[in-house]
C-alpha cells in the first residue's frame, strides 16, 4: 500500500463476486484473503468495485459487501464442473481455428466499435476518481480489455495487477506485440503492457515473468512479490 499511498485505491473483486458461494480455487483463495485484509483496514482511501458485464461498466461496492463476498460460504452443489477440451480432436481443430479467426478479425472489431460508442455515452457514469489506482487481483478473462484500456486512458488510471502464472503468451514477431491498441492478447501480455505495478504471488511467478519480458525485450514496471 505504501507504493500507492498518494491516491485513492480501487480494489476490483470481479472474480470473487462471480465465484461467491463456489468452492474456492487458487486464484479466488488469494483474492478473497486480499480483499478481506484490505476491507479490515477501514481506510478512507480504499474503495471496492467489480465489473458488471450486463451494464458493461464498473460498479461500486461497499467495504461490508466486499468482505461478505470474500468470506462467503461455499454451496455444496455450486462447485465447478470439469470440462474436457475437444479442440485438439482432428475433426474439431479446423472449426476451432476458424472460430478463432472469426473472433479476432470480425467479432472483436465489431465489439470494439460498439464499446467505443457505449463508453462515450456512459463516460459520466465512471466511479473512479481521475489519477487513481485500480488494483486487479482476480482472473483477467473476466475483464473487458477494450473497456479497461479506454477507462484507463480517459481517467489516467494506474493499473496494478496481482500476477499469478505465465500462461498463454505471444512471440516478439507477433504483430500484436507492437500494437499498443491490441486487445486480443493473453492476460500476461496485457499486464506487461498496461501495468503501473505488478504484484506476483511468488518468486517463481516473478522469475517466469521477468524471463519472458527479457525474451520479448520489454521493460517491466515496478515488480514487488507479495
Amino acid at each position: 500500500l505504501s507504493l500507492m499511498s498518494k491516491t485513492r485505491i480501487y480494489v476490483d473483486l470481479t472474480t470473487a463476486f462471480e465465484e461467491r458461494h463456489r468452492i474456492p480455487h487458487g486464484t479466488t483463495r488469494v483474492e478473497r484473503k486480499l480483499i478481506e485484509a484490505l476491507a479490515d483496514l477501514h481506510r478512507g482511501d480504499i474503495s471496492f468495485c467489480r465489473f458488471d458485464q450486463r451494464a458493461h461498466r464498473f460498479v461500486a461496492m461497499s467495504p461490508q459487501d466486499a468482505k461478505a463476498v470474500a468470506t462467503s460460504a461455499a454451496v455444496p452443489d455450486a462447485k465447478r464442473n470439469a470440462r474436457v477440451s475437444t479442440r485438439s480432436y482432428p475433426l474439431v481443430a479446423p472449426f476451432h481455428r476458424l472460430e478463432v479467426w472469426f473472433r479476432r478479425n470480425i467479432r472483436d472489431a465489431m465489439r470494439r466499435r460498439r464499446i467505443a460508442i457505449h463508453d462515450t455515452a456512459t463516460a459520466n457514469a465512471d466511479i473512479f476518481e481521475p489519477d487513481s489506482v485500480l488494483l486487479l487481483s482476480g482472473e483477467l478473462q473476466r475483464q473487458d480489455f477494450v473497456h479497461l484500456m479506454a477507462t484507463r486512458r480517459r481517467l489516467n488510471l494506474q493499473l496494478a495487477f496481482v500476477f499469478y502464472d505465465l500462461l498463454d503468451t505471444i512471440s516478439s514477431d507477433d504483430p500484436r506485440a507492437r500494437d499498443p491498441d491490441a486487445t486480443d492478447i493473453p492476460g500476461s501480455e496485457f499486464i506487461m503492457r498496461e501495468a503501473s505495478l505488478i504484484l506476483p504471488i511468488s518468486r517463481y511467478s516473478e522469475s517466469a515473468l521477468r524471463q519472458h519480458a527479457t525474451a520479448r525485450g520489454v521493460a517491466l514496471p515496478p515488480v514487488h512479490t507479495i
